[in-house]
């Protein structure tokens, strides 16, 4: 709810409670001899009506309020949890990338480093998304050896990433994949490498 509906809200919470007080004043604090009649009767059931009316409303105030309240943790909630995510996909990515990086295995290399890229970028990582840049680079800065199905992966992954541009010499790296030197074709499917 916005500030200026509980506003609102709460001045209609209040015309009740003053309506339902005057009528209960009205009917129990009668300066003439009290009469049971059907306007004494009337009268009664308006009084309590005014007052169940006024409790509910307050009650439906409480409630919205409290709901609003839990609804934003449950938001903030989720962005941490989401942002937990983002931030161990990229510690996840960059350390395997490394493991790949110390066996030579230099396609796994570039597809977990470009996908701590990836992540890293989604969390504004910029600093450390270019030191994984760079070590890419010097990496492949005298020509790497792909198959057809490797570097079309790695592209892949490359066009997908956003806010790439965010890196110094991004291009390079569009090149070194380009101009990998290619094998001989690979008897795996795409689905192979995910």
């Amino acid at each position: 709810m916005k500030k200026d509906s509980i506003f609102y809200w709460k001045i209609a919470t209040a015309i009740s409670l003053l309506i339902a007080i005057s009528s209960l004043c009205l009917i129990w604090l009668r300066v003439e001899p009290f009469e049971f009649d059907l306007f004494s009767v009337f009268g009664l059931l308006v009084a309590t009506l005014s007052v169940l009316v006024m409790i509910l409303i307050g009650w439906q105030i409480y409630i919205a309020r409290d709901f609003e309240n839990k609804t934003n943790e449950i938001k903030k909630q989720s962005v941490n949890i989401a942002n937990t995510i983002e931030i161990n996909n990229f510690s996840t990515y960059q350390a395997t990338s490394m493991v790949y990086y110390a066996i030579k295995d230099l396609f796994h290399y570039y597809q977990h480093s470009l996908l701590a890229i990836q992540y890293g970028l989604d969390i504004e990582k910029i600093d450390h998304c270019q030191t994984i840049l760079n070590g890419m680079l010097e990496v492949g800065r005298s020509g790497i050896e792909l198959t057809s199905l490797e570097q079309s992966n790695l592209l892949n992954i490359y066009y997908k990433t956003n806010k790439i541009n965010k890196l110094n010499e991004y291009v390079k790296l569009e090149k070194i994949i380009l101009k990998a030197t290619i094998t001989d074709e690979s008897n795996k499917s795409q689905m192979d490498f995910y």
